[in-house]
């Protein structure tokens, strides 16, 4: 069997977050490299001494909810790393269970074509799925 196309990488967003970028199909010929650079990259996330203190608390006069779901936050409070999931048409379910293992120390940005596939599986649930449009709001 033949790796399905995906590209993985691992770029530094303002203020030095590290978010990790994917684009392509996530399935079960290519889920292992993908939860590889999954796991490298929150070790890099870990290591960028990113506090967390940029995120919408309600400093700014809100109440903090932007209508996302999901509870990711990040260990000790550290604002989660992002997973830009926004260039993938595909996933299944080898690919989600990489998210599942890592679900309370990431933050998932996505479009409405994995809607289905992240909230039929619970994962909105348990992490900040951002993009999916009305499936995000409660």
């Amino acid at each position: 069997m033949s790796d399905t196309p995906l590209t993985v990488s691992v770029e530094r967003r303002p203020r030095g977050a590290v978010a990790l970028v994917a684009a392509g199909e996530i399935d079960m010929s290519n889920a292992r490299a993908f939860g590889e650079a999954l796991a490298r990259a929150l070790g890099e996330h870990g290591d960028s001494g990113d506090s967390g203190d940029s995120g919408n608390n309600g400093s700014d006069g809100s109440d903090g909810d932007n209508g996302e779901r999901g509870a990711g936050r990040g260990r000790g409070g550290a604002r989660p790393l992002e997973v830009d999931l926004t260039g993938v048409a595909y996933i299944d379910s080898a690919g989600l269970t990489f998210l599942f293992d890592h679900a309370e120390r990431i933050e998932i940005v996505a479009g409405p074509l994995l809607g289905s596939a992240l909230t039929v599986s619970g994962l909105t649930e348990l992490t900040t799925v951002r993009g999916l449009g009305h499936a995000d709001r409660p």
